[in-house]
């Protein structure tokens, strides 16, 4: 099982690549493997990774205080980014845009995918 994790957005270290890659192994040879398969992929990207990046989420992720400000600023992120998704759902279906809006309310994350089609975007602009 792999699990990975950015922080370059939530800490506002974009364009640094900063993040961790979790791996569950079913056994030591498997994550000797892998471990092997993984240095050649990082070698081919970056010889050094950058420390900059990854000293500021361990200062942050390891210090209680800073990682509640941390988190409460998130919090207000995501908040934001709800609301802002709820108001264009809202201005859609006000507007007769064709089609079904629900997605754009039921993501989750930075991004989002709104499904406008070509037909949709010009009734927008019109």
């Amino acid at each position: 099982m792999f699990v990975t994790q950015s922080y370059s957005k939530t800490l506002g270290l974009y364009g640094e690549r900063c993040g961790c890659f979790h791996a569950l192994c079913e056994s030591e040879k498997t994550q000797e493997n892998l471990i092997t398969q993984l240095r050649m992929v990082v070698r081919v990207n970056y010889s050094n990774p950058p420390l900059h990046p990854m000293n500021i989420a361990l200062r942050v992720l390891s210090d209680p205080k800073l990682f509640n400000e941390w988190l409460s600023e998130l919090k207000v992120v995501a908040g934001r980014i709800i609301q802002m998704r709820k108001e264009l759902r809202a201005e859609l279906e006000k507007n007769g845009t064709p089609g079904n809006w629900e997605n754009i309310t039921s993501q989750i994350g930075m991004f989002s995918y709104t499904g406008l089609s070509e037909k949709a975007c010009k009734v927008l602009v019109d």
